[in-house]
């Protein structure tokens, strides 16, 4: 994909986040405010990864990072899913910077959002940001 239809896409999904997360970005105390940066980061790391995604796709580092993007979308669908079942979302709920599945009733501390919190205090996972820059530097 050339550099210039890269620029249209990131601008179009751009107009399009930024409608979605528009009352947000008025209040910058607002989760939806940097809910608003980090889908734009998102969609920027796609583009920019975009054309070497399908090269040497069998390639051992490919594979693996194929792995772990099914991860990532295995979490994220799970994590919607326990939003509606568990969070008991209400759309009568009146906050105008949630959008839908975050207008939730009930705290979920259930499946992947059992270890939100606790993941910054145990001790174990303090090793993980190291390995995690040691690997990242491998596959460049």
């Amino acid at each position: 994909m050339s550099l210039s239809v890269k620029i249209i896409v990131f601008l179009l999904a751009s107009i399009g986040l930024t409608g979605v997360s528009l009352r947000s970005l008025r209040e910058f105390r607002s989760h939806g405010f940097y809910r608003f940066f980090a889908w734009e980061a998102i969609l920027i790391l796609v583009l920019l990864n975009l054309n070497d995604w399908f090269l040497e796709p069998y390639s051992p580092h490919q594979v693996v990072s194929w792995i772990l993007l099914i991860c990532c979308l295995f979490l994220v669908i799970h994590g919607a899913y326990l939003l509606h079942v568990a969070g008991k979302p209400d759309g009568d709920r009146r906050d105008p910077n949630l959008v839908g599945i975050e207008k939730t009733t009930e705290l979920v501390t259930i499946g992947a959002y059992r270890h939100q919190f606790g993941c910054f205090l145990d001790p174990h996972q303090i090793r993980i940001p190291p390995i995690t820059v040691r690997f990242t530097g491998y596959m460049q």
